[in-house]
């Protein structure tokens, strides 16, 4: 296939499945390729399978899709494998690291609940053992937003950004010392 048969694409593409994933292969694979990058543990094949998976399982979506749409759409198919497979690849080697986002998250549905009722008891020990080493006004700060609920627009300016700034550290903290410093038992 061309590189000119592929542009043409960008109007109209296939619009039958066998069609469709026969025609792109190739640039499935060269976006498996590109989105994997260094990531030795992660095989380039698997990438393009997934891609061809979400192209069958969601192929309403990609139904007549060009090139430029398809490769955006593979793009995103891939980088959701990848992170799928690069936390478990951290979690299997024992370096898993937190986001900002997944410490919002725990701290608005396990941090503050009862321990029976915690999703994640790890993530409950973790959230709590870096909320510890904030300082005091940070730490309420991020009780305020997280703990109590209160919504941004209802926390001054300072208290925003104060409980940002504590997301941030605990995640730093979390990264650093986690891992081997903290059981359950000790918040349970």
């Amino acid at each position: 296939m061309t590189s000119e048969a592929i542009e043409m694409t960008d109007q109209q593409g296939p619009v039958e499945i066998n069609d469709f994933l026969s025609f792109y292969h190739l640039e499935m694979r060269a976006v498996a390729s590109r989105e994997t990058g260094s990531r030795h543990y992660i095989d380039k094949e698997d990438v393009a399978q997934a891609i061809g998976i979400a192209v069958m399982d969601e192929w309403k979506y990609f139904k007549g899709r060009g090139l430029k749409e398809a490769r955006a759409m593979f793009k995103r198919r891939a980088r959701q494998y990848i992170a799928k497979e690069v936390t478990d690849y951290m979690h299997f080697t024992n370096s898993y690291v937190y986001t900002p986002a997944q410490i919002r998250h725990h701290l608005e549905t396990t941090t503050w609940s009862d321990v029976e009722a915690a999703p994640d008891l790890d993530a409950r020990a973790d959230m709590i053992a870096a909320w510890q080493r904030l300082s005091p006004a940070t730490r309420q700060a991020v009780y305020k937003r997280y703990g109590v609920g209160l919504y941004s627009q209802e926390l001054t300016e300072a208290e925003r950004k104060a409980a940002n700034r504590g997301v941030d550290e605990m995640a730093n903290y979390m990264n650093r010392h986690i891992p081997a410093a903290i059981s359950t038992e000790e918040y349970a």
